[in-house]
């Protein structure tokens, strides 16, 4: 992708952040998240991807996509054993409790992640 559309990217999800940072689970931060985990250098920044994905998933605790890319920015900073415990914290919630549609996907990759232990196609779940 060339840097003008990820400036557009960015653009338009920091409109939508300022409008309503909550909408649908907490997609927007999410998208911001991964902005700056994937967008090129000098962009890039694992911090603020892991500040957004932390609030996402403090707002929407059951929201399984949350707790993935949580999981996948502490992996990219290096620290592993937070990233398995989020992971494993999140395999507990009840299903019951889980709102979003595709939770049946979330569960599962997230129980994959378990069993091999860690997000290694991180990049590619959508």
């Amino acid at each position: 992708m060339q840097s003008g559309v990820f400036e557009e990217v960015l653009s338009e999800l920091l409109w939508c952040y300022g409008k309503d940072p909550a909408y649908e689970n907490g997609l927007v931060p999410l998208g911001l998240s991964a902005y700056y985990r994937l967008a090129p250098w000098p962009e890039r920044s694992q911090e603020k991807a892991l500040l957004y994905a932390e609030e996402a998933r403090t707002t929407h605790a059951d929201f399984l996509r949350a707790v993935v890319y949580l999981a996948a920015c502490y992996q990219a900073l290096g620290d592993f054993d937070r990233a398995v415990e989020i992971l494993a914290d999140a395999a507990e919630i009840e299903p019951d409790k889980i709102e979003e549609p595709d939770y049946r996907r979330w569960r599962r990759v997230i129980r994959d992640a378990l069993e091999a232990g860690g997000l290694e196609d991180i990049d590619r779940i959508r």
